[in-house]
C-alpha cells in the first residue's frame, strides 16, 4: 500500500538549529506483524490519525514492567505504536504472555479500538535512558535473561493535584527534607528482542523528543531570532523547574502537566552575563550553581524576558542552585552552556568542579 501523507518520514521546523532526521522505512514496522490480519497497518493507523495531526513513525511488539525496582514488577506485552507527537500502547489479543514475546516479524492480533485509551503525548515524557546490562555486560550474563536488552522511558507523574503537592513541599521545607524525582517522575522498563531493536526505539525517541520540546517552546516562549538547544528538569528549592537554554538566554520555566503547558517564567538572563558555572554533589545530588552579572542582565530585559509577574525579585540572589536527576544529565547541560557562551563572546565560560 502507498504510503499516505501521514505516514510519511518526519519534517522538520524551519526554526530547528541541527539538521532534520529522515526516519527512514527501515525504522516502521521493526517487529510486530499487522495491527489486524484483515486490514493493513496503514489503514488502521489511517483511520485513527486521519482524526488528528499526528505522523506514523514506528511500531513493535514490546514487553512493558511496571512498579517500584527491587520488588515484583507487573509485565505485559503491548504492541507499541509511535508517532511524532505520541506513544501509543495497545493491547494484545493473542499471542504468547509474559516472560515471552512474540518473534519479530510474527502477526500479532491486537485490539485496534484501544488506542486512544493509551495514547500519551511525548510532551507527558521526561527522558529515554539506555537500562544498563544485566550482571556484568558479558554475553554470559545476558544470556541468562529472556531480554536483557531495555530501555527505561521516565513520564511526567502529573499536576492534577497541584494543591496537594505545594503542601507536601511546603511540609518538606518545615522539616528540612528534600525533594526528589520520585516526587515528580514516574517510570517503565521497555524489553526489546535485541540490542539493535532497543538502539532504534532510543534512537529514535530520543529525537522526537527533542524535536517536540523544540517546537513547544519557539512556539510559546521564546522570541525570534532565539533558538531552542536544551532543557533539562530539575529541582530548585524543592519545586520542580525546567530549565531552558536557547541560543541567547537561560530561562528558569514554571511548566504544568497533563496536559504540558508552560505556565509561566520565573526569570531569564542572557548567557552573555553569566560568569561562572559550578558543579557540586552535595548527598550525592548532581547540583549545578549559576554565577551571573546582575547589571548586565537586568540591562538586557526587554519585553519578550520578563517574569510572569513583570519583575525579576529572584534574581537579586545572583547564585542559583539547580538539582539534576543525574550527573550524565547536568554535564549535557553545562557542555551546552559552555557552547553558547563560546559562540556569543569568544570566550570560555568557567567551569568549576567541587
Amino acid at each position: 500500500m502507498a504510503a499516505s501523507p501521514k505516514t510519511a518520514a518526519v519534517s522538520s521546523t524551519a526554526a530547528h538549529a541541527i539538521p532534520p532526521v529522515e526516519y527512514g522505512s527501515h525504522l516502521v514496522g521493526l517487529s510486530s506483524g499487522l495491527l489486524n490480519p484483515n486490514i493493513s497497518d496503514g489503514d488502521v493507523l489511517d483511520e485513527w490519525l486521519s482524526q488528528t495531526d499526528e505522523t506514523f513513525i514506528m511500531k513493535g511488539d514490546l514487553q512493558i514492567a511496571t512498579g517500584d525496582e527491587g520488588k515484583e514488577m507487573k509485565v505485559k506485552n503491548r504492541t507499541v505504536v509511535l508517532t511524532d507527537a505520541s506513544w501509543i500502547e495497545v493491547k494484545l489479543l493473542s499471542g504468547p504472555a509474559p516472560p515471552f514475546l512474540p518473534p519479530p516479524g510474527s502477526p500479532a492480533l491486537v485490539s485496534d479500538t484501544r488506542i486512544e485509551k493509551k495514547h500519551k503525548p511525548l510532551l507527558e515524557i521526561h527522558s529515554v535512558e539506555c537500562e544498563p546490562l544485566p550482571g556484568d555486560g558479558s554475553e554470559e550474563a545476558c544470556a541468562k535473561v529472556d531480554y536483557p536488552f531495555a530501555f527505561r522511558i521516565h513520564f511526567f507523574s502529573g499536576s492534577a493535584s497541584n494543591k496537594a503537592r505545594q503542601g507536601l513541599n511546603k511540609m518538606k521545607r518545615l522539616l528540612s527534607v528534600k525533594s526528589s524525582f520520585d516526587d515528580f517522575l514516574k517510570s517503565k522498563l521497555v524489553r526489546c528482542h535485541s540490542r539493535e531493536e532497543r538502539d532504534q526505539w532510543l534512537l529514535v525517541l530520543q529525537r522526537l523528543l527533542r524535536d517536540r520540546w523544540q517546537a513547544q517552546f519557539e512556539s510559546s516562549l521564546l522570541p525570534a531570532p532565539e533558538v531552542y538547544t536544551r532543557h533539562a528538569f530539575v529541582i530548585k528549592s524543592h519545586n520542580d523547574r525546567l530549565l531552558l537554554l536557547s541560543t541567547d538566554w537561560l530561562y528558569n520555566v514554571e511548566v504544568t502537566y497533563k496536559p504540558t503547558c508552560i505556565r509561566g517564567m520565573k526569570w531569564s538572563i542572557p548567557v552573555s552575563s553569566l560568569r561562572a558555572v559550578r558543579t557540586s554533589q552535595p548527598d550525592h545530588l548532581p547540583t549545578l550553581a549559576i554565577d551571573f552579572d546582575e547589571t548586565e542582565a537586568k540591562a538586557a530585559f526587554d519585553a519578550h524576558h520578563r517574569s510572569n509577574k513583570g519583575d525579576h525579585k529572584e534574581l537579586r540572589n545572583k547564585l542559583h542552585e539547580f538539582v539534576f536527576r543525574t550527573q550524565a544529565e547536568r554535564e549535557r547541560f553545562v557542555k551546552s552552556i559552555a557552547a553558547n557562551y563560546w559562540q556569543i563572546t569568544r570566550k570560555r565560560l568557567k567551569v568549576e568542579n567541587n
